[in-house]
């Protein structure tokens, strides 16, 4: 799941450039759709020369969760099983079977 949004920092500030944008959740590529982007912060001001504010990455975790619990109830398609009627396997096993007989028969004679 790739990452899209980022927070940005809060701290005391007058910077009129800063202030609209603190605590923001902010969309880094645009596609996160509801959210402004961090080229409109920046262009609006944000990260000028000696702005003291961050970002760091933003997780909504009830959206996490709403995604995890949609995976978990939708059924999982299994792998197509060879259709067939298990010869091949007790064949192998008589096969085996067999060896094991020799094997025996050879220690022991």
């Amino acid at each position: 799941m790739g990452r899209d949004l980022v927070k940005i920092s809060t701290h005391k500030t007058d910077c009129p450039l800063c202030k609209p944008w603190q605590g923001k959740i902010l969309s880094i590529t645009g596609r996160t759709k509801g959210y402004p982007t961090l080229e409109e912060a920046r262009k609006a001001g944000l990260f000028h020369e000696g702005c003291r504010h961050a970002m760091g990455l933003y997780i909504d975790l009830d959206k996490e969760i709403e995604e995890l619990e949609r995976e978990l109830r939708t059924p999982r398609k299994q792998a197509a099983q060879p259709k067939g009627c298990g010869c091949g396997t007790i064949i192998a096993l008589l096969g085996m079977i067999a060896l094991i007989i020799i094997v025996v028969v050879t220690i022991i004679s």
